[in-house]
């Protein structure tokens, strides 16, 4: 199901992805058509799990998955021994990380995982110290059905939070993600070697040091890879549907599981893209 939603030749001549608005092979990138809208997923995770962001770009008639970008608190530790970033609190450097991505990818709206760090990434987003030139404070998204503190402040109303603890949400969020990719409404970009290749040669061309065309391939390619891992199972007492990946062994004896955080921060972005951008599917039959 994975493969056959990644735009390539086989796949539009085989598989029956077909759009009005043409839909056509397209790449990972790391900068986003301004005339576009884009909605980002944010897994905000754990201390030991990735943060992740993805970034979905919306067209009138499917989803494209054009950017995936994630990081953890000894990556962020590493980079600054380099002297690659400057930014020595963790929260404020995702912060500045996704307002530089708002720059290249027009956003619409980001979902954001409560848990973990998400809020301390949104104090970071309302925090008037950390603003540059030409930017916005951030804010939760105004509600039709509940007031809250933050309507009337100043800034965009673009954050919408997910709790995962909601089982309705996850479950819905869950069968939606696989009915899109079984309609061919959320599309994965080509990946070949030559691909591969052309980027690290525009990388080495641009004398990009992180967050390369390279690494968005490649984080892309890891994103499907979770979505493999994927199981659904019934919860012991209420039997109530649970996503999660396989339990393993670790060393000592220990359990735990595989890292699904960018399969995370896609079910947000897609559950968020569903929920205001409605996609008319004709009937082929």
């Amino acid at each position: 199901l994975i493969e056959s939603c990644v735009a390539n030749n086989y796949n539009f001549q085989k598989s029956g992805i077909n759009f009005p608005d043409g839909a056509d092979i397209f790449y990972p990138c790391i900068e986003g058509d301004g005339h576009l809208k884009y909605i980002y997923g944010i897994d905000t995770a754990a201390v030991k799990d990735n943060l992740a962001v993805v970034v979905l770009e919306v067209r009138p008639n499917h989803r494209r998955i054009v950017y995936v970008w994630t990081i953890n608190k000894l990556k962020h530790a590493k980079l600054i021994r380099k002297g690659l970033i400057k930014e020595t609190d963790y929260y404020s450097n995702i912060a500045r990380k996704i307002r530089s991505l708002m720059k290249v990818f027009p956003c619409e709206r980001m979902g954001f995982d409560m848990q973990g760090g998400g809020r301390a990434v949104c104090e970071r987003f309302a925090d008037k110290d950390k603003l540059q030139q030409g930017e916005q404070l951030l804010w939760p998204i105004i509600l039709d059905d509940k007031e809250q503190d933050t309507d009337d402040y100043e800034g965009l109303h673009i954050i919408q939070h997910i709790e995962f603890a909601n089982s309705e949400w996850t479950s819905k969020a869950n069968h939606g993600l696989r009915g899109d990719m079984e309609e061919k409404l959320l599309l994965f970009p080509e990946f070949n070697a030559v691909i591969l290749a052309n980027a690290v040669a525009e990388d080495a061309r641009k004398e990009r040091e992180i967050d390369t065309l390279e690494d968005v391939a490649m984080e892309i390619e890891e994103l499907k890879n979770e979505l493999t891992t994927i199981v659904m199972t019934e919860t012991p007492i209420s039997k109530r549907p649970h996503w999660d990946t396989p339990e393993e062994k670790l060393m000592g004896g220990r359990k735990g599981r595989q890292r699904k955080d960018r399969y995370s921060a896609l079910l947000i972005a897609n559950a968020v893209a569903r929920e205001i951008f409605r996609i008319y599917v004709p009937d082929t039959r």
